[in-house]
């Protein structure tokens, strides 16, 4: 892919993600070994002529490297067929896929979202305010947790001014997203706490 352009970029995806679609479709139907081999070539060509700039435009985007990890498990799975024979550019597509994996996950990095609810001065009620603080991260086994803290706030009134102080508890909530096993089981990445 020589042109850079953001349309030549989302073309590509396209094809690619319909090369990728044909091969599954042959793998499914159990087409002849030479036919899924040319349609193997054909994701492989593509994948090797990537430029550092397609590459950089793959890992910041999501449904980019969708396409490109779904081409590439697909075409790994065609190397298993019985009579399918050598791809030469095999190793070199999938360390480039490797690389647009690695930056895409770079760019995903450790996100924090916090959201604060703050009382008005006016606001006669006295109720709690509440703190929400979820933290995202991204283990090493490329498996997401996300855990959830909520911390209330009572307002007490020393001298005429509101102040906010923490109540000693906290509620601590933890979600672990499934990992596949080799053995098609589902168990947890980490215990929850």
């Amino acid at each position: 892919m020589s042109d850079n352009s953001p349309s030549k970029h989302a073309s590509f995806l396209k094809e690619l993600s319909e090369d990728a679609q044909d091969l599954s479709h042959l793998l499914t139907k159990k087409k002849s070994p030479k036919i899924i081999e040319a349609q193997a070539k054909i994701i492989l060509d593509k994948l090797v002529s990537m430029t550092p700039t397609d590459i950089t435009a793959s890992s910041n985007s999501t449904s980019a490297f969708s396409a490109i990890d779904e081409a590439i498990t697909t075409v790994n799975a065609a190397t298993g067929v019985s009579g399918v024979g050598h791809f030469n550019h095999l190793k070199k597509a999938r360390d480039i896929v490797q690389i647009i994996r690695r930056d895409h996950l770079k760019s995903r990095k450790k996100t924090t979202k916090s959201k604060q609810v703050i009382e008005d001065d006016e606001d006669a009620s006295r109720e709690e305010d509440v703190e929400v603080v979820k933290k995202e991260t991204v283990t090493k086994d490329n498996k997401s947790v996300t855990r959830s803290a909520a911390v209330k706030f009572k307002k007490t009134k020393a001298n005429d001014k509101d102040k906010s102080t923490p109540e000693p508890t906290a509620v601590v909530e933890q979600d672990v997203q499934m990992a596949d096993d080799t053995k098609g089981k589902n168990t947890p990445a980490r215990a929850a706490t």
